[in-house]
């Protein structure tokens, strides 16, 4: 490679300034989605790498499985502690409880941060490094906490945060120790760690000697809680019922190391945990890669075109004697400098929008620009500028100088021409394909947002607490959000309508009939469905004129509830007993059957729920007059009144639906990016095609016209082609696009009436941009003077 050959690659390239700038930009584009998809994608199968021997640390999860549609839980509730040291075993173990908790200092800011309760084992396990002060001593102290550099910076600036006075939750603690910053991709990441871990309730992590079997303890575990109190308690109060307890166990134990366990899926969406699909990275690397190919294709039929053009001063290269080598080396230049060009733009770009990627991912890629993933991006870049040059080269080196000279010959064969056809059809297959899918994702998304939700919405704010208040806080509280005047109604519950909790509180029932369940429990205030718009289906709702405020013996039940306890229809089940079996079993009456309330997200069944009179505070659920912002703004002025020291929590009823469809957006607009970029560089494909194919045939158009055809029969000869191209993207991007959005629908036990809309929605849009696309280089073909062109 020699400085002439830059220059001639850059006149080259300058030459068709406008075809030039759409296929740099569009490889530009690609090159910058792609490292920014590809650094997304490193950046989940390094969660944790930062922790050594990672594949021997392991989380203890169990499952109820007397329970309806049992959940994993990732927090400890039997002595597991007491049984790994009789067992012999070699191991250590740690527990830590994270939770989001009201952090404050004495200048008055408050602030809602993850703060870490660990025992002493948990540093050394977890790689936390101590930057400043004893971080064991601080963990053995009640009163003194750890903090990270970062939120040390936030909260106390640039003096040394080291014996300064923090209040978590109104609870003094000092500083006793400075920790390093743990890395974004940790599973386990918190900002203030402090001492006083419970066994119970708290997450366990068990480190184990390569040379000691995972499967040996997970057993050991299973056996101590097959014969735990608990467990046999949960057995006694279904022990006539449950089928899967005679196939499995009424706790199921596993253990999942920590390498993997950014990709459990037992595990997503529980408190405080981070976690991926596998799936879905992959498939973003399919598209990353596929989006470069999609662009390179452009870049090979603009090269071809052009190397048609080219034949003279090809075959003129040959008569003055250039070799092979010299031809070659000037065909793979100009294909590099385009290449290596557009990934430096690319990567400009990666940069530029590496914010709003971050937000739409919801992961901090802080560091996605190190020297390493820049140095892969340059080498990839070069990669793929041979790759581009091969079928343009090629064909230069067919040329014969002597035809071409004379301007007779065309250098690349049918089956060239017909691999570049296939590439151009493959371009709009796949931007079919991404929009029918994007689209089908957004519609599921809405219509699992807005639809058969069980109550309604539309003008509820929640506000969640940190902590269960007072009873006598509470309902000052209550009164004092009563009377604002924005305010309508205030009920109170455990947990709130959009959260799913499902197996953290349940109740064993047994109904007359002997029929055992043990659905979720629901403590409600006595308002609570008025508030939430909830109509009953039989009997009637809970009543403040009717019903005792707390632990009456009435319950509301929901639609599953009612078909878990063998009732046939709900009106049969009105007025039934059934006897709770928790601490003394009481008989307690079924006033009522609701809607099955949307807890859950619809990729998974809504579980049988009993509603109960009981005054909870965690959760307020506050009806507006419709004017949410400003019923906001006045909460939060009352809250700061009443819990200084604590930040308050309150979203949108409506914003915590959507929560549980968080990822299915992300993928939808992820996948309407693709769609566009791919129409996008589909479009200049069949743009260029249609110049080539013109171009190709502007001698037989010419003769044609001479012999008397007319424009339409020239229209009609163009158009063929270019239906062709838009037949064969549509049968192979169509039914890819179909079995995707089936795959995807099929995770979804509530699905939104799709039909085909979205395949023929996907169709009309590349059908229009094709037309578009060649519309320009047909009018040119209609126009030809025959006189011209059979002179030239």
């Amino acid at each position: 490679m020699k400085i002439r050959d830059l220059k001639i690659a850059w006149r080259i390239l300058l030459k068709q300034p406008a075809h030039s700038l759409i296929v740099f930009l569009g490889l530009s584009v690609s090159f910058g989605v792609c490292f920014l998809l590809l650094g997304y994608a490193k950046y989940s199968f390094e969660y944790d790498g930062h922790v050594p021997d990672a594949k021997r640390i392991f989380l203890v999860k169990h499952r109820l499985n007397v329970i309806a549609y049992p959940a994993w839980i990732d927090f400890n509730v039997w002595p597991l502690k007491q049984s790994l040291g009789q067992s012999g075993i070699p191991h250590t173990l740690t527990f830590v409880d994270i939770d989001t908790l009201s952090v404050s200092t004495a200048s008055g800011s408050t602030s809602k941060i993850l703060v870490a309760t660990a025992d002493s084992n948990f540093p050394n396990m977890f790689a936390v490094k101590a930057l400043q002060g004893d971080l064991l001593a601080t963990l053995a102290r009640p009163d003194a906490v750890a903090l990270t550099a970062e939120i040390a910076s936030r909260l106390f600036g640039s003096k040394s945060p080291l014996g300064n006075r923090v209040d978590i939750e109104g609870k003094p603690y000092y500083v006793g120790a400075l920790i390093k910053d743990l890395p974004n991709n940790s599973t386990v990441t918190f900002a203030v760690l402090k001492g006083g871990a419970r066994e119970d309730y708290s997450r366990a992590y068990i480190q184990l000697p390569t040379n000691v079997d995972v499967k040996m303890v997970e057993d050991r575990l299973q056996d101590v809680a097959d014969k735990s109190p608990f467990s046999k308690a949960l057995l006694k109060h279904v022990a006539t019922t449950v089928e899967n307890v005679a196939r499995k166990r009424a706790i199921e134990i596993r253990l999942t190391s920590l390498a993997d366990a950014y990709f459990d899926r037992d595990l997503v969406g529980r408190k405080n945990l981070v976690r991926g699909d596998e799936r879905t990275v992959f498939a973003l690397i399919g598209a990353a890669f596929l989006l470069v190919f999609l662009a390179a294709t452009s870049f090979i039929n603009l090269s071809v075109a052009r190397t048609l053009r080219r034949q003279k001063e090809v075959g003129i290269y040959k008569i003055l004697g250039a070799s092979r080598a010299r031809i070659v080396a000037q065909f793979v230049t100009e294909s590099l400098c385009l290449s290596f060009a557009a990934t430096s733009l690319g990567l400009l770009l990666a940069w530029l929008i590496l914010p709003l990627f971050s937000d739409l991912m919801n992961r901090q890629l802080d560091d996605l620009f190190s020297f390493s993933n820049i140095v892969v991006s340059l080498l990839f870049s070069v990669l793929i500028g041979f790759v581009m040059s091969i079928y343009p080269t090629w064909l230069a080196l067919c040329v014969n100088a002597h035809q071409a000279m004379v301007g007779r010959g065309n250098s690349e064969t049918l089956n060239g021409a017909r691999l570049r056809r296939v590439l151009t059809i493959l371009q709009f297959a796949c931007a079919m394909s991404f929009g029918a899918i994007s689209l089908a994702i957004a519609w599921q998304t809405y219509y699992s947002t807005k639809t058969n939700l069980g109550f309604e919405p539309n003008h509820l704010l929640v506000l969640t607490l940190a902590q269960s208040i007072e009873d006598s806080e509470a309902n000052a509280f209550r009164d004092a959000l009563l009377r604002l005047p924005r305010v309508e109604d205030v009920a109170v519950s455990f947990w709130s309508v959009g959260k799913d909790v499902t197996g953290v509180d349940f109740v064993p029932l047994r109904a007359s009939n002997g029929q055992y369940v043990m659905p979720n429990l629901e403590g409600i205030s006595l308002n609570f469905f008025s508030v939430h718009g909830i109509k009953s289906l039989a009997g009637r709702v809970f009543d403040p004129t009717l019903d005792a405020p707390k632990y009456a013996d009435k319950i509301v039940l929901n639609l599953a509830a009612v078909s878990a306890l063998g009732f046939s229809t709900p009106q049969s089940a009105i007025g039934q007993f059934v006897v709770d079996n928790r601490d003394k079993p009481r008989s307690v009456q079924i006033i009522g059957v609701v809607p099955n309330v949307r807890y859950r997200s619809a990729h998974n069944p809504e579980v049988p729920r009993i509603f109960i009179p009981a005054f909870w505070p965690h959760t307020f659920t506050i009806r507006t007059d419709g004017n949410l912002s400003e019923a906001t703004m006045q909460i939060t002025n009352l809250w700061r009144q009443y819990f200084p020291s604590q930040v308050v929590d309150i979203k949108t009823s409506t914003s915590l639906i959507a929560q549980n469809y968080e990822e299915d957006l992300r993928m939808s607009k992820l996948l309407i990016i693709a769609a566009i970029l791919s129409l996008a560089i589909a479009a200049f494909g069949i743009y260029v095609l249609s110049a080539y194919s013109v171009q190709r045939r502007f001698q037989e158009i010419a003769i044609r016209k001479i012999y008397g055809a007319k424009t339409k029969s020239i229209a009609l000869l163009l158009g063929k082609e270019f239906g062709f191209i838009m037949l064969a993207s549509a049968l192979i991007g169509l039914p890819l696009g179909a079995l995707a959005i089936s795959y995807y629908l099929a995770s979804f036990v509530e699905r939104a009436p799709i039909g085909g809309w979205t395949l023929l929605f996907a169709l009309s849009v590349a059908l229009l941009i094709a037309l578009a696309s060649s519309l320009r280089h047909a009018l040119l073909a209609m126009r030809i003077s025959p006189v011209v062109a059979l002179r030239d």
